[in-house]
């Protein structure tokens, strides 16, 4: 037998076998042995490790993998895109999950990124942040006395 996953909550171990079973793989729950050195769980029920048989454990690890790439996708596709995110896509940057937005994280290495800036400037996309709706009679007379930029002079689908 091999430990598939060791020290977690028994509720999500019961979830992990469920899956497993439907694969027609059988796994054992056992108290877990894993020790926590500096943290305490606080969860209900105990801590486990899910056992697999040696001959299922490549497929049991398999499945999880197939499981867990599914997720980011799907999570991905519900992702929001700013105005730039095709500038971003064609300058090759390392896209990931930046609070609901598909953002770049990178587009070269930290080091490589940090000296450019450094030396030229950088540049951040935040046309993501900041997002307010004003309604109302009075609502382009009041943006303009909230904020320091002149709405009342904006094109329809401007922003500032």
């Amino acid at each position: 037998m091999k430990v598939l996953k060791s020290g977690i909550p028994e509720f999500e171990a019961k979830m992990y076998q469920e899956i497993l079973l439907k694969e027609g793989i059988f796994s054992e729950l056992v108290d877990s042995h894993f020790a926590y050195t500096d943290s305490v769980y606080f969860g209900s029920g105990s801590l486990v490790d899910i056992l697999i048989p040696d001959d299922d454990f490549e497929e049991a690890v398999q499945i999880f993998e197939d499981l867990q790439q599914r997720g980011r996708e799907k999570r991905m596709s519900d992702l929001k895109r700013t105005p730039l995110y095709s500038e971003h896509v064609r300058l090759k940057g390392k896209l990931v999950d930046f609070a609901g937005w598909e953002m770049p994280l990178q587009y070269d290495s930290i080091i490589n990124e940090h000296n450019l800036v450094r030396k030229e400037a950088g540049l951040f996309d935040v046309s993501h942040m900041g997002e307010i709706e004003i309604v109302g009679p009075d609502a382009i007379q009041f943006s303009d006395y909230l904020i320091t930029n002149s709405v009342s002079s904006l094109k329809n689908g401007a922003i500032v």
